[in-house]
This record gives C-alpha cells, structure tokens and sequence, in this order.
C-alpha cells in the first residue's frame, strides 16, 4: 500500500509541476543565470542588473515560455560550450552560431524562435554591462508573430 501512495503522490506533483510550466520557467532560469555567469566571469560591470533585465523580458512573454524554454537545449547540445568555473565559454557567440545562414538549424522555427529570443532579451540588456550585441532583425517578424515582440 506504501508503494501505492508514492506512486500516486509522485503522479499528481508531476502533473502539477508539469502543467504548472514549471520545467520551462526551470529552463529559462538556468539560461538566464548561465548568461549571468557569463557576465560574471568575463567581469562586465553591473551583472546583477543585467540578470534582472533578462528576467524582466522573459516575464513578458510568461505566457508561452514552451517554445522558448527549449533554447537552453539547443546551446548546450548544439554547439561547443565548455563550462569552466561557473563561466559558460562563448555563450552568445555560439547561440547565435545557430542562427547562421550555414547552420544546419536556422531553418527550425523551434531553434529560431527560441534562440533568437534569447539574443533579443541579451541585445536588450547588453547596454547594461557594456556587452556587444547581435544582428537579429532578419528574426524579428518571427520574434512579432510567435511571441508579440514589438
């Protein structure tokens, strides 16, 4: 009967965990804290308010983090990232490398979408820390459709 209980227990704290979005908002918090690492590493200035401007433009889009949220995926399996001292290595470059007229993923809306929402939220927050940013205007319409970006 213990076994029974568990079983159950575990069941409906996944069904609720899941429905919950919270894997997604899981996944976008590890990205945004791996690109604050980042920030930290490289010793840019004002890294806590580039977390919080991060933060602040995936609450804006909390809605429909699902398609977003799978970004992280894509950066850690797709491209050459080596995790060094809490200090992803190329973290933008390499997501951005996705998005490429040569990679074999710029034509995946799953891969486009959610990686180029990513560079979007960093381009927002770049001028914070004095970071570059990206050219992502050919993904804007898209960013516009799927998310509402303006």
């Amino acid at each position: 009967m213990k076994k029974f209980k568990h079983i159950i227990l575990a069941s409906i704290l996944l069904m609720f965990g899941c429905n919950g979005k919270y894997i997604d908002n899981r996944q976008i918090g590890h990205l945004v804290d791996m690109s604050t690492n980042d920030c930290n590493a490289r010793e840019l200035k004002n890294c806590k308010r580039y977390h919080s401007c991060m933060m602040s433009n995936y609450d804006k889009i909390r809605r429909d983090h699902s398609g977003i949220a799978i970004a992280i995926s894509y950066i850690l399996f797709y491209t050459p990232i080596q995790y060094e001292k809490n200090h992803f290595s190329h973290l933008m470059d390499n997501a951005y490398s996705l998005l490429t007229p040569d990679s074999s993923y710029a034509d995946d809306p799953a891969v486009t979408v959610s990686v180029s929402y990513f560079i979007y939220a960093h381009n927002a927050c770049a001028s914070i820390t004095g970071d570059k940013t990206y050219n992502i205007d050919s993904y804007m319409p898209l960013l516009r459709e799927r998310l509402g970006v303006k």
